[in-house]
């Protein structure tokens, strides 16, 4: 882990000075993503593994150019975490640290959420950005809960021609809770999407 993050501010620090020209136009990128929480450390109510599976969702995002370089953005998308829970799981763990359920025991319904978020975007070269968002995830059921969440990371456009391209992102991401875990979670997301200035 920490190898890449030092490789991802390698790469930022090597390009800093490329010339930017990412443009003035407004744009939108609509695509899938994939999030893969990690452990933040084992509690009274277990680790993050065993409630969280990975999660999958998908991300509409619009930039607004503050700056030829400088794009501000907002987006909103839906988050869908398997559970690694099980019923019998959520009355034990708080007194019985370690607590395993039996494997035939039915698991919980997944997470769902709706994380709305507002950012930054910065183009240090052409192709190449640095992001940073903030804002609320929303409950979508009733295991899940409201969270607060933020994430960064580093981008690149793979264009296809002057006005579209696909937009590969990967971050780090800190939020998302749920009634049983409420705990915020780290996780390392991969986003995915078309994106088209108009």
């Amino acid at each position: 882990m920490k190898r890449i993050i030092l490789a991802a501010i390698l790469l930022c620090l090597v390009s800093f000075f490329a010339k930017a020209q990412s443009g003035n136009k407004v744009m939108l990128s609509l695509g899938p993503e994939v999030n893969f929480p990690f452990n933040t450390g084992t509690n009274d109510l277990g680790d993050t593994r065993q409630h969280y599976n990975d999660g999958i969702g998908g991300t509409l995002k619009a930039e607004f150019p503050a700056f030829s370089t400088l794009h501000i953005t907002v987006s909103a998308g839906y988050m869908h975490y398997i559970s690694n829970e099980h019923y019998s799981l959520l009355d034990q763990t708080a007194y019985y640290p370690g607590y395993v359920p039996p494997t035939s025991a039915p698991k919980t319904p997944p997470f769902l959420y709706l994380p709305i978020k507002a950012g930054l975007q910065y183009y240090y070269s052409r192709y190449m950005y640095i992001n940073a968002e903030a804002g609320e995830a929303f409950k979508l059921n009733s295991g899940s809960k409201n969270s607060f969440v933020y994430s960064g990371g580093l981008g690149g456009i793979f264009p296809i021609n002057a006005k579209s391209g696909i937009d590969l992102v990967f971050k780090y991401e800190r939020g998302y809770e749920t009634i049983a875990y409420p705990v915020p979670i780290s996780q390392i997301g991969i986003d995915v999407a078309y994106k088209r200035s108009f």
